[in-house]
């Protein structure tokens, strides 16, 4: 079954003491009289502020969809700033509608240097848990078949996160989880902005990739990556016309698009 690319609607608050956004799935329908229909089934809100030297998130999401079987996600984390990193920890539940509820725990090192930012540490997730449940991947893997709490077993593990920020060129997201078996996932993704060049709009490169089985026989792609790149033209002010690459497992399928930057 393909999953529709998300158009969403995102509005937020922030004052001197908290930031507050909310995600909301909606897309338009219809220009002439802004006609609205919902275009995913997970709404989530985030919200964040300072408490004297911390500072506290606090995340939620709701899968609005009965048949989908995660139902809350929640999570908070308190950081504290030390010699230019950020010290902390973050506790998070995954409620499932089989009744399962698992939670997990990270603490370790968060850094933001400008053009690069970074997180690494332990975790431990019980069962019915998983980290990074909720990403680019869950509109397709809260479809299939074997995507159930029995699946995520307790573990222990570490994880690194990195960002490469250069503005207004683009960025790079690159993640990797692994446990102490040697079980790793991986995750990327990035955006790169060509200036505009003799009269052009200039060109929009995206990429992303998940991979549970990363590197595995020597090879970047297999059959469990979920993978696709886009090469974008700017017509106008965030609408855009070109080229997705998608993988299927085994090679790239081409297709063309119109729309948004949520098509990517």
């Amino acid at each position: 079954m393909d999953i529709p690319n998300i158009r969403v609607l995102d509005v937020g608050a922030r004052l001197a003491v908290f930031n507050l956004s909310i995600h909301m799935p909606y897309q338009i329908k219809q220009l002439s009289n802004f006609t609205f229909e919902q275009s995913d089934s997970l709404y989530s809100a985030n919200f964040l502020t300072r408490l004297s030297i911390f500072e506290l998130s606090v995340f939620g999401g709701i899968e609005s969809d009965e048949n989908a079987p995660i139902n809350y996600v929640a999570g908070t984390s308190l950081t504290i700033p030390i010699l230019g990193f950020s010290i902390g920890a973050e506790a998070d539940i995954q409620t499932w509608r089989d009744g399962t509820m698992g939670y997990g725990t990270f603490g370790g090192l968060f850094g933001d240097f400008g053009v690069i930012q970074i997180v690494a540490g332990p975790y431990y997730a019980s069962d019915g848990f998983s980290p990074w449940l909720v990403g680019k991947s869950y509109p397709k893997a809260r479809t299939l078949s074997d995507f159930k709490s029995q699946n995520y077993k307790e573990e222990m593990g570490c994880l690194a996160k990195a960002g490469f920020v250069l503005e207004p060129y683009g960025k790079i997201l690159l993640g990797l989880k692994g446990d102490f078996e040697g079980n790793l996932i991986f995750h990327g993704e990035g955006a790169i902005k060509i200036p505009e060049v003799a009269g052009t709009n200039g060109l929009v490169l995206y990429g992303y990739l998940y991979d549970d089985t990363p590197f595995e026989n020597g090879q970047i792609l297999d059959t469990n990556s979920d993978a696709r790149i886009t090469i974008a033209y700017p017509v106008f002010d965030n609408f855009y016309a070109g080229v997705k690459y998608i993988w299927n497992g085994t090679d790239w399928n081409q297709t063309a698009f119109v729309g948004g930057s949520t098509n990517f």
